[in-house]
């Protein structure tokens, strides 16, 4: 088996009979102070075999089905044809990494050591470096990166703030919230959100914004 990465003695190594990952990895002197074993990843041949004997079942039935419509006596259109066809030569052509989903950390194996599989030969496994930086993205009003080192300090709740823009935002405030009662933005001629709700004020609104936007 082969150990790559964040390990503090990286290379190719012979297992014993039922020999599991924890067990190897303690060989191999553990992973480094860098090491971000969530990311890790975790092939095996014959887990490799059999996802590309499952791509070429898949390309064949794509081909069965369009030789049954191709039959018919109203047949698809042509480019639907030329769309079932690229799809076939794409899973035909198609290459299986064999990865599987693992846990790395040894901590956790050592917590629950129903997640410890056993290794075969020909697995492989590669560790990568924590990552520095974390992308946000997703239903945020700004997508970017941003640092995650951990001398920052700085937690999930920090990096949705930095997010979202400081001046603009499009939700409405909870019902719970007591600092923007509805007495204060019901009666805007241009609003007809109701607290709770995710429409926020259109950006004309100036009768509302400044009420809640400081609510914590």
């Amino acid at each position: 088996m082969v150990l790559a990465g964040e390990v503090a003695q990286p290379g190719t190594y012979d297992i014993a009979p039922d020999e599991t990952l924890s067990g190897l990895l303690a060989r191999a002197g553990g992973l480094t102070a860098s090491a971000y074993p969530y990311g890790a990843v975790f092939t095996r041949e014959s887990a490799r075999r059999e996802q590309e004997a499952a791509l070429r079942r898949y390309a064949a039935e794509v081909d069965r089905a369009l030789e049954e419509q191709l039959r018919r006596a109203n047949p698809p259109a042509a480019d639907r044809v030329e769309m079932a066809r690229r799809l076939s030569q794409d899973l035909h052509r198609a290459q299986a990494l064999g990865r599987i989903t693992v846990q790395a950390d040894p901590a956790a194996l050592a917590a629950d050591p129903s997640q410890d599989i056993t290794l075969e030969h020909g697995d492989r496994l590669t560790i990568p470096k924590r990552p520095l930086t974390v992308t946000v993205v997703g239903r945020c009003c700004r997508r970017h990166h941003c640092s995650s080192g951990p001398a920052r300090g700085r937690t999930i709740i920090w990096r949705r703030r930095a997010a979202r823009p400081a001046t603009r935002t499009r939700t409405w405030p909870s019902s719970s919230c007591r600092t923007a009662a509805p007495a204060r933005w019901s009666g805007c001629p241009t609003c007809t959100g109701w607290p709770g709700s995710r429409r926020g004020p259109p950006s004309s609104c100036r009768a509302t914004r400044s009420r809640w936007s400081s609510c914590p």
